[in-house]
């Protein structure tokens, strides 16, 4: 019998233990209710109202046995167990549908505890990549186009061209009038979305956020892999639409794909997978 898992730490795509889950099935990312903490060399998570971004997996018995045993929910020499698995209701990404999943929460007073900084968006990953500098963001929809995002944000850094793997374009996400949708990505275990990573300020980051993808509303932003042209895995920013957003059976305008086509050329992408947009 086969076992679903929330991990939302050094088990991610690209952190220091994401092996331990090799030959195990991804099921794509996923938010749970709950309050992320530095521990220090790993994250923690606690009961406590926030939300929480991480990576669904099908696991074994005999891999969610190895998985209690790195976290640590066991008693050693009568000494309580630090981390206790829980099941919790998990939101996909996706398409916004919800299931049962075990997870991991620290097991003592986080005020005991110095060492333990509070993660307020909730994201590992991108709690790593904001310790970086340069910050990197993903551009796979209209922001692909320098002039569009320019017109936005200012002055743009340097660009590194390549795909975000296990991820698929798709044009799902609810626009704020209702009649169209804008681009977003799904995870695809065969999927690569064409993507240009931008660096950019914090400042300017910031601006994307509140003025242009509605984070947390409309769009969340979480740390993701991106694969460059010359092969070189990194993380970086990207912005994936909130459940509640997501939209079924319509089409995007077709001044918004004008945006992605500009931007398919600029880069030298193939654009012709790309939609026939609807006229607004």
């Amino acid at each position: 019998m086969s076992h679903v898992v929330f991990v939302y730490g050094t088990l991610l795509q690209e952190i220091g233990r994401a092996s331990v889950l090799d030959g195990s099935t991804c099921l794509g990312p996923a938010i749970i209710t709950a309050s992320l903490y530095n521990l220090g060399d790993c994250p923690g998570i606690t009961n406590d109202k926030g939300t929480v971004v991480g990576e669904l997996y099908e696991v074994s018995p005999e891999t969610l046995q190895q998985l209690d045993n790195i976290e640590g929910c066991h008693a050693v020499d009568g000494e309580p167990a630090p981390m206790v698995r829980r099941n919790v209701r998990a939101h996909r990404l996706n398409d916004g549908s919800s299931c049962t999943a075990g997870a991991y929460y620290f097991d003592y007073d986080v005020d005991d505890n110095e060492f333990t900084p509070y993660i307020a968006h909730g994201d590992y990953r991108r709690f790593l990549i904001e310790r970086e500098t340069p910050q990197w963001v993903l551009a796979y929809g209209s922001n692909l186009s320098s002039q569009r995002l320019k017109g936005r944000v200012g002055s743009l850094g340097a660009r590194k061209l390549g795909h975000i793997p296990h991820f698929e374009l798709v044009f799902n996400k609810q626009a704020e009038n209702g009649s169209g949708t804008y681009a977003n990505i799904r995870y695809a275990p065969n999927g690569q979305c064409p993507a240009v990573a931008w660096e950019l300020t914090s400042d300017q980051i910031v601006v994307l956020d509140k003025e242009y993808e509605g984070v947390p509303v409309h769009y969340l932003r979480i740390g993701l892999p991106f694969q460059t042209a010359d092969g070189t895995t990194m993380l970086a920013h990207a912005y994936i639409a909130a459940p509640g957003m997501l939209v079924e059976g319509k089409k995007p305008a077709a001044h918004y794909l004008e945006h992605l086509r500009t931007g398919y050329a600029e880069h030298g992408f193939d654009a012709s997978n790309l939609p026939i947009g609807e006229e607004p």
